[in-house]
């Protein structure tokens, strides 16, 4: 019987398939891992396709890097869109009035006029110890953190009351008729309902809430140095509420 002579395949199968996927985003590290199996036995091929093995070792590995790359960077992208969700608290006396959460970034409204037996309301401030009105809190911002909001109320120290033809205070059973002054309110209201009108068209919905809560602070300051029926907060929470409605039919 003659002898069989059997030899190797003279092709390295996994120099060329390695070489080929590496080209091949998802399939890349299959042909890193083949190329250096290729490479690994490149001697039993009489070191035929080393050359290719070799760059299909390279070329994979830059592929996997760039694929590694571009995904860390859609996951940047996808933390930085997700907002997290702030929320502000509404205290009166130490309790919870209200809570409003909305995501960070985005602004909180006022809630309903609080009540006190015996004081009006003044503002909503920022700290727990706010006297002077300094601290009270711009509804015109967004809200960034967490935040507490304190009910500010003002004595009240006559007995007020209002009819459609004047005014008449009360005070120790003695009392006497005045005829109002000329609101400034109006004169506030009149300025920033024109801007409102006016400029909202061409303003974002945030430019245009700026503009209203500064007319409505003007009234507060106004409602502050201001004496008799113009230093009730009734007559600011009525303009400012006019004000407001200006604002709500110019940002549709």
């Amino acid at each position: 019987m003659g002898e069989k002579n059997f030899e190797l395949k003279d092709e390295n199968t996994f120099a060329i398939t390695g070489f080929i996927l590496s080209f091949l985003s998802f399939l890349s590290l299959i042909g890193f891992i083949l190329s250096i199996i290729g490479l690994l036995t490149a001697n039993r091929y009489k070191n035929k396709r080393k050359g290719i093995a070799i760059a299909g070792i390279i070329i994979s590995f830059i592929v996997i890097i760039s694929m590694l790359w571009i995904v860390s960077k859609n996951v940047e992208t996808t933390d930085l869109e997700i907002k997290k969700e702030v929320c502000a608290v509404f205290l009166v006396d130490g309790n919870e009035y209200r809570k409003e959460c909305v995501e960070e970034g985005d602004l909180v409204s006022p809630p309903d006029v609080p009540t006190k037996e015996g004081y009006i309301f003044s503002h909503w401030a920022t700290h727990i110890n706010s006297t002077d009105g300094s601290e009270i809190y711009d509804f015109s911002k967004p809200v960034e953190k967490y935040t507490m909001l304190f009910a500010y109320f003002d004595e009240v120290k006559n007995n007020i009351k209002t009819t459609e033809s004047n005014t008449i205070i009360n005070n120790n059973d003695n009392y006497s008729e005045s005829t109002p002054i000329v609101s400034r309110y109006e004169t506030i209201y009149n300025e920033y309902s024109d801007r409102l009108r006016n400029e909202c068209p061409s303003l974002s919905l945030m430019e245009c809430a700026t503009i209203a809560n500064e007319g409505v602070t003007k009234m507060a300051e106004y409602m502050y140095s201001a004496s008799g029926t113009e230093g009730q907060y009734e007559t600011y929470s009525d303009w400012a509420t006019k004000l407001y409605d200006v604002y709500v039919e110019s940002a549709r």
